[in-house]
């Protein structure tokens, strides 16, 4: 059985080593993280009028923003613009629309592809009853149904939180530096399991709004944590019984935090809360699985071509070579962070 860890732990060392190569060269301000979806809210009065909320992330420099074409038959009452948190800008209008209702209507969004960033669709009737939507590059374009069905709720935030982990280096990089660090198989699903439970229990705290963190010291906190676990990671004794399981479950309470930034962007839907939090958690799960497994396959499709003795050769370099590229990724996201503090 050792012998298998320690031959599953060099071959994983080797998938690490590529795959944190790979993502130090990626890492950018535009890779770390990128842009929050923006949010296109709209609600109606019950004196027939339509209350519109636009809020769009801050763009890259030379990257179109996105924006959104008001419903077809609507006319503008009142129109305002501010600034809002972390540099993003809100637009507001007021407008009356003719014949009333929103049912039917069609919600359209422009230069997504240019911005890489979808758009939270959020439409509140007189009655209170909620109806939400997704606008992406591949699909700029939403109807405006009767009701939001309970699945569509799933479905959506689902969808938002399998894009937010597939897109964030940062918790990616965590990940996989999880996975080098427990080794064995049976460790391996015990550690991402704590991972899971410390994420999830701060991201549904902080998005019922029970625990609030500003959002940049956790951004920075997140990458600190990169930076420990490089520094763990190129200590010697690896994959020792003990270390990784609390190690996921501590720095799993902080990266929840991110979590619930991404979907506090999004906005919860009054009445689906606890909907919205299990179909984005189930999305978030699903995005790692399939990460980890991708990891998995590339570790074995490298332990065939080298060969099992060669790999157990190389395993101490390839530790140190996984340490380095994540450590080198995280100083950098550190500076990056706390520059954009100032």
């Amino acid at each position: 059985m050792r012998k298998l860890a320690k031959r599953r732990l060099a071959t994983i060392g080797w998938a690490s080593g590529l795959a944190l190569a790979v993502g130090s060269c990626a890492a950018s301000p535009a890779s770390a993280h990128p842009l929050a979806p923006a949010l296109y809210e709209l609600r109606e009065t019950s004196g027939g009028e339509l209350v519109v909320r636009f809020k769009r992330p801050r763009p890259p420099v030379a990257t179109a923003a996105p924006e959104v074409r008001l419903p077809e038959g609507c006319r503008i009452l009142q129109r305002s613009v501010g600034p809002g948190e972390a540099g993003s800008r809100i637009e507001r209008w007021r407008l009356r629309c003719e014949p009333p209702g929103l049912a039917g209507r069609w919600l359209e969004a422009t230069h997504l592809a240019e911005s890489a960033t979808d758009v939270v669709v959020r439409v509140e009737r007189a009655d209170g009853t909620v109806i939400r939507g997704l606008l992406r590059p591949e699909s700029p374009r939403f109807r405006i149904p009767e009701r939001e069905s309970p699945l569509r709720v799933v479905v959506g935030y689902g969808r938002l939180g399998f894009e937010h982990i597939g897109s964030g280096i940062d918790h990616l990089l965590f990940v996989l530096g999880l996975v080098f660090l427990a080794g064995a198989t049976r460790r391996l699903l015990v550690t991402v399991t704590a991972f899971t439970l410390g994420h999830s229990l701060t991201l549904a705290l902080a998005s019922l709004g029970l625990v609030q963190v500003a959002p940049g010291p956790v951004e920075i906190g997140i990458a600190a944590s990169l930076l420990y676990l490089a520094a763990e990671l190129a200590r010697p004794g690896l994959g020792r019984e003990g270390v990784s399981v609390p190690l996921a479950a501590a720095f799993g309470l902080l990266h929840g935090l991110g979590f619930a930034g991404a979907l506090r962007q999004s906005g919860l839907p009054p009445g689906a809360v606890p909907l919205a939090l299990f179909g984005f958690n189930v999305g978030i799960e699903v995005g790692q699985l399939v990460f980890v497994g991708l990891l998995l396959v590339l570790a074995g499709s490298l332990r065939a071509a080298l060969g099992g003795a060669r790999t157990r050769t190389l395993a101490r370099p390839a530790t140190l070579v996984s340490a380095y590229a994540l450590g080198t990724t995280a100083a950098y996201l550190i500076f990056e962070r706390v520059a954009a503090l100032g």
